[in-house]
């Protein structure tokens, strides 16, 4: 009777430890990159009516990770496009630089003046000397260089899709550089300078 006892004990030990086993290597339930893509799409959805993004859209850092990992992939829904834009414009940087670029994508996003899609804001003027953003249309590759930098800007632009970013260029729809003498200066008034970057919106 106690060898039978010991079997059964043995054999529901054995169970258990197959079934914690199973469950411990088991993967957690993970957002696939498409599926953040999908959230990414319906935020700047809302944010380009100037509504808040849903609950059920916020991306998570790791989440954000997750997309386009390297910077090797091709410059396309609203998560990658506001990446890259950040990571190029204030490359090398601190987030408060890259927060600064990505509130101005925001802000063109929610402007009559510009398009209603983040992308569509990105790669505004198209490969053409009249784009928005210059290293748009330099003719040099878009492909990321620095990850420690792009894995910052994705962490922003995941914020800034979220809608949880503030904005520190005072509602700035241009910038440039503050070693740059332009022409256009003039036709803006200037908000803030932040970092390497002056920045402008439009006279009232």
């Amino acid at each position: 009777m106690m060898t039978i006892m010991r079997r059964a004990i043995r054999s529901v030990a054995a169970s258990l430890a197959v079934l914690g086993f199973l469950t411990a290597g088991a993967p957690a339930d993970e957002t696939t990159p498409a599926e953040v893509k999908a959230k990414a799409e319906q935020a700047a959805e809302a944010l380009a009516e100037g509504k808040q993004p849903p609950a059920d859209a916020t991306i998570s850092k790791d989440e954000a990770e997750a997309v386009d990992p390297q910077g090797q992939e091709e410059v396309e829904g609203p998560l990658v496009c506001l990446a890259r834009a950040v990571y190029w414009e204030s490359k090398g940087e601190d987030r408060e630089d890259m927060r600064a670029v990505a509130a101005v994508v925001l802000n063109r996003l929610a402007s009559e003046e510009f398009p209603d899609d983040i992308c569509a804001v990105v790669k505004d003027g198209g490969e053409a000397k009249s784009c928005q953003f210059g290293w748009w249309c330099d003719g040099k590759s878009d492909k990321v260089e620095d990850q420690e930098s792009y894995a910052m800007a994705k962490e922003v632009a995941a914020t800034a899709i979220n809608g949880e970013l503030s904005d520190p260029t005072e509602g700035a729809l241009f910038f440039h550089r503050t070693a740059a003498k332009l022409d256009w200066t003039d036709k803006y008034k200037k908000t803030v300078t932040l970092g390497p970057h002056v920045f402008y919106t439009l006279k009232k």
